[in-house]
């Protein structure tokens, strides 16, 4: 949850942004960061601690690129008003990066995610949910 939901405080459509990191960082960590805590001290934690260190999080859960790693750090940023929206996260270098590399598993993944909180952003979206055997279920979507 965002660090302003927490909080009860204003909000926009930039929650979606933090959920998307703290999504992608789950399903690299395959738990959710504070996962061993209680939920009202991961909610404690979460409103009163530093954003995650997408780097020193990861150590040692596998080889992440650099593009994911800034990816998920972009999104997480506490300040609502420094985060960015979820349409400067579509022009991210890290997708122009996955396409060009042709990486399967992030190119799937992070643009169904991005997908997907668009979605609420932009009605004319539609979803189509399909079963994607490495990810779970992934929606595709298309104008």
């Amino acid at each position: 949850m965002p660090p302003e939901m927490i909080k009860a405080a204003p909000h926009d459509t930039k929650v979606d942004v933090w959920s998307l990191g703290i999504t992608a960082l789950e399903m690299a960590l395959m738990e959710p960061p504070y996962f061993a805590e209680r939920s009202l001290r991961a909610f404690h934690l979460i409103e009163h601690n530093p954003a995650p260190d997408v780097r020193k999080l990861l150590h040692g859960h596998g080889s992440f690129s650099e593009a994911f790693i800034d990816f998920v750090q972009s999104c997480l940023v506490k300040d609502r008003l420094q985060r960015p929206t979820m349409h400067d996260m579509l022009e991210h270098d890290a997708l122009e990066r996955c396409v060009d590399a042709g990486s399967a598993r992030w190119c799937m993944l992070v643009p169904a995610l991005l997908c997907c909180a668009l979605c609420v952003q932009t009605p004319h979206l539609t979803v189509h949910w399909l079963w994607c055997v490495p990810c779970g279920i992934v929606p595709l979507c298309w104008v």
